[in-house]
C-alpha cells in the first residue's frame, strides 16, 4: 500500500496554525507536525500557499479602519512577503543543494554499479571457468572411479591367484614331503636289504674260501701220499692202492656234503 499524500488543505492548516504561533512556515516544520509528506510536495504546497497570501485581496475595506492601523497593516505584509521570499530562498537553496547531493550520490552509484557490473562479469567469467574445470573434475573422477574398480577387479583376481598358487604350493609341499618320507623309507629298506645282501655274499665268500682252503689242504694230502706210495714195495702199494681208492671215496663224499649244506645256507 503506498503512502498517502499531504494535501494542500492539510498543508494549509498546519501553516495557518504556525503562523498564528507566530513562527515561519517551513517545509521541515509542517512535516513535522503532519509526521509524513515528501519535501517536493510539501515545498510545492509552501510555494502556492505563499502565492495565494501574497495575492490574497481583502475581503474588507481598508477605508473601515482606523487610519493608525494601516501603517502597522502594511508593514506586516512587508514582513510577511519579506520572509516569504527568505523562505522561498531558503527552500531553493536547500532542494538545489539535495538536488546535487543526489546528483553525487547518483554519480557515486553509477560508479559503483560500474564496479559492480565489471566484479559481476569477473564473478561469470569465474563462474563459467569454476563450472568447466568442475566438469573436468568429475570427468576425471568418473576416469578414476573406473580405473579403481578396474585396479580392484585385477587385485581380487591377483588375491584368488595368489591364494590358488598357496594352495598349489601347500600341495606340492605336502607332496614333496610324503615323497622324501617315502623316499627316505624306500632308500632306508634298499640300503638294509644291500646291507642283507652283502652280508649274505660275505657269508657265501667265506664259506667258498672255507671251501678253497680245505680243497687244497686235501690236494696237498693226495699229493703226499701219492709220494710216500711211489717210495713203498709193491706189496705195500697195492694194499694202499686199496686203501686210497676208499679215502678218496670218503673224501669226495664229503666235498659233495659241503656245497650241499653251502646251498641250504643260501
Amino acid at each position: 500500500m503506498g503512502r498517502i499524500g499531504v494535501t494542500f488543505e492539510e498543508f494549509v492548516v498546519v501553516a495557518r496554525q504556525l503562523h498564528a504561533q507566530r513562527q515561519t512556515v517551513t517545509v521541515d516544520r509542517v512535516r513535522e507536525v503532519l509526521g509524513r509528506g515528501s519535501r517536493t510536495t510539501l515545498l510545492k504546497h509552501l510555494q502556492q500557499w505563499r502565492h495565494e497570501l501574497a495575492t490574497l485581496s481583502p475581503s474588507f475595506d481598508l477605508a473601515d479602519l482606523p487610519t493608525s492601523l494601516l501603517p502597522l497593516i502594511e508593514a506586516f505584509w512587508r514582513r510577511a512577503g519579506e520572509e516569504a521570499a527568505a523562505q522561498l530562498a531558503d527552500e531553493r537553496n536547500r532542494l538545489e543543494q539535495e538536488r546535487q547531493t543526489l546528483r553525487e550520490r547518483d554519480h557515486v552509484r553509477e560508479g559503483q554499479l560500474q564496479v559492480l557490473t565489471e566484479q559481476l562479469a569477473s564473478l561469470q567469467h569465474r563462474e563459467r571457468q569454476l563450472s568447466q574445470e568442475l566438469t573436468a573434475v568429475t570427468e576425471a573422477l568418473g576416469r578414476s572411479q573406473v580405473e579403481n574398480l578396474q585396479l580392484n577387479q585385477t587385485a581380487q583376481q591377483s588375491q584368488q591367484e595368489s591364494r590358488a598358487l598357496a594352495t598349489k604350493l601347500q600341495q606340492a609341499e605336502l607332496s614333496l614331503t610324503e615323497h622324501t618320507k617315502t623316499s627316505a623309507a624306500q632308500l632306508a629298506s634298499e640300503r638294509a636289504r644291500h646291507d642283507s645282501e652283502l652280508a649274505r655274499w660275505l657269508q657265501q665268500l667265506d664259506a667258498t674260501r672255507q671251501q678253497l682252503r680245505e680243497l687244497a689242504e686235501r690236494c696237498a694230502l693226495l699229493e703226499k701220499q701219492r709220494t710216500v706210495a711211489a717210495q713203498a714195495p709193491k706189496s705195500t702199494s697195492k694194499r694202499q692202492r686199496v686203501t686210497v681208492p676208499e679215502s678218496d671215496a670218503v673224501n669226495t663224499k664229503r666235498s659233495s656234503s659241503k656245497p650241499a649244506r653251502t646251498r641250504r645256507s643260501r
